[in-house]
């Protein structure tokens, strides 16, 4: 089972914690070009740490559209569940959206 998610962004360390209701939040140290470089990282529940992916990640903040491009992906089916997550709605509404379709940035 997955126990604890970290990397990078933009080489500061970030840290994700897994809330009540299953969802994993971090916060993003601000950077001012609005483009953030993800290395992500996983660990199981037996210790074992592996690269999991890396995420481009851009913010516009004028329409608050965030768009997730994974680059590069590595790992099991629950490790693929976290980075779905990126595609889905978070708690105010914004839209998430990976790929060329049709997000702001």
């Amino acid at each position: 089972m997955l126990k604890r998610v970290f990397g990078t962004s933009n080489g500061l360390d970030i840290n994700f914690t897994k809330s009540d209701d299953g969802k994993w939040i971090t916060t993003i140290p601000r950077d001012l070009s609005g483009i953030y470089y993800l290395e992500l990282y996983a660990e199981d529940d037996a210790g074992n740490i592996g690269y999991m992916a890396t995420v481009v990640m851009k913010f516009d903040p004028v329409s608050f559209c965030v768009k997730f491009d994974v680059v590069e992906f590595q790992g099991n089916a629950e490790m693929r569940e976290f980075i779905e997550a990126f595609h889905t709605k978070n708690h105010y509404d914004t839209e998430f959206k990976g790929g060329d379709n049709g997000c702001c940035c």
